[in-house]
């Protein structure tokens, strides 16, 4: 049964991480606003330990209601955030919302210039991560490990008509403590248990597409390497949050707008390799409306 806990939470724990975080290397115009309403759905049928060993025997399926928010203070300065709901058959509530401060730091001429329309922006944005709610870390349905983390991201972000290609780069402090509640009761029957705290991360994106008037089309590569943290071990009562979670994953958008204020988005991902974590996929519909001054 514990095996079942431990790879249910951390499949759940990574879900946020399958939209490929909230900062991209695009910014608003002053005072417009974008709202996001997306659905997906999302499950895994393996989990993968530290030492690559797969478990077949937990498969696990969900929902993923959320809400995105990009504001342009000005010209430059964007805020972002971003609100997710997880539904299971056994536990649903918010997880961990996201929310940011993104601005442009420099806009670097390429060719003929920004008038021949082909130039590099660099952004950076600063950030944190924190639960909505009190939910339980390890219980059937667990939705998260209440992580609470602070996430610098530098974006460098090469545009051209009908064109782009950018990178985002993320540190991610982990401030988030150990389930002292669940360490206590684990040290009942391990008393020489003693686990680290969660260990810091990095993240590295890499996305290109097609903008049209019309159409979006991108494909994107993200991996994250945590520094350091405990492996899965089966049939061991131990705590989730210090475990080492590696991944890479792929994934693409494709999206439609008929005019300048409403458009639909279709976007998916998988998981094409894992480490103490599930091997996730996720199919998503999102509607897109916007708010022009």
């Amino acid at each position: 049964m514990r095996t079942l806990l431990h790879i249910t939470a951390m499949a759940l724990g990574a879900l946020s991480a399958q939209a490929q975080g909230p900062i991209d290397g695009y910014l608003k115009g002053e005072a417009e606003l974008d709202l996001a309403l997306g659905f997906s759905a999302t499950g895994a049928d393996v989990f993968v330990g530290g030492d690559g060993r797969e478990f077949r025997d937990f498969p696990f399926r969900g929902q993923l209601l959320s809400a995105f928010l990009a504001y342009g203070v000005t010209d430059g300065i964007d805020l972002v955030a971003s609100v997710p709901f997880v539904i299971t058959d056994a536990s649903s509530g918010l997880q961990d919302g996201a929310f940011f401060v993104k601005g442009r730091l420099l806009r670097v001429p390429v060719g003929d210039g920004e008038e021949g329309g082909e130039y590099v922006d660099v952004l950076g944005a600063l950030g944190a991560s924190l639960p909505l709610s009190d939910y339980e870390i390890v219980a059937a349905g667990a939705i998260g490990q209440r992580a609470k983390v602070v996430q610098p991201r530098l974006v460098a972000q090469y545009n051209r008509p009908g064109l782009f290609a950018s990178t985002v780069l993320g540190y991610n402090y982990r401030f988030d403590e150990l389930d002292e509640q669940r360490l206590t009761e684990i040290q009942r029957t391990r008393p020489a248990y003693q686990p680290e705290q969660p260990q810091d991360y990095i993240t590295a994106l890499l996305r290109a597409g097609v903008p049209t008037a019309r159409w979006y089309v991108d494909g994107w590569v993200e991996v994250q390497r945590t520094l350091g943290g405990r492996d899965f071990v089966p049939d061991v009562e131990e705590l989730v949050q210090p475990y080492q979670v590696d991944y890479t994953q792929v994934g693409g958008t494709v999206y439609y707008s008929e005019g300048p204020l409403l458009g639909l988005a279709v976007s998916g991902a998988t998981f094409l390799r894992a480490r103490n974590s599930s091997r996730l996929w996720r199919a998503s519909v999102t509607l897109v409306i916007k708010v022009r001054p």
